[in-house]
């Protein structure tokens, strides 16, 4: 036996067939957002973990982007000794590619006897 829907069923049905695709389609969307959301916010979590976990040294949350650039803003003792000479470690300020103000660090050996003139720099740079 053939049971016969009548349209008006049929029309509902469909409305809310066109409903459900459409809400499943919402949630699919929002749940994509937020698992993007989520990635970034753990991304930036992580930073700051592995930020906290270095040298407090090299924090430099506290120190103004404003200045000169090649201004030392934070120098140390190294904690290594030279023979002949006397190691720093420094920070800072330069420019990133793009012109922005930013830090950077280095170490500096000075040779502590006395020269009949000028030093010659040698400069090394990674990467």
């Amino acid at each position: 036996m053939t049971q016969k829907i009548s349209k008006s069923k049929k029309i509902k049905q469909s409305f809310w067939h066109h409903h459900r695709v459409f809400l499943v389609f919402l949630i699919s969307f929002l749940l994509v957002i937020l698992g993007l959301v989520l990635v970034a916010l753990y991304g930036q979590y992580q930073a700051n973990q592995y930020q906290a976990s270095l040298n407090p040294f090299y924090n430099t949350s506290n120190l103004s982007l404003n200045g000169p650039v090649g201004q030392v803003v934070r120098s140390e003792p190294l904690g290594q000794t030279v023979p002949g000479g006397t190691a720093m470690r420094i920070i800072y300020r330069t420019q990133k590619a793009d012109g922005s103000p930013t830090f950077s660090s280095g170490i500096v050996f000075t040779p502590t006897a006395q020269s009949n003139g000028p030093r010659q720099v040698i400069a090394w740079a990674h990467g």
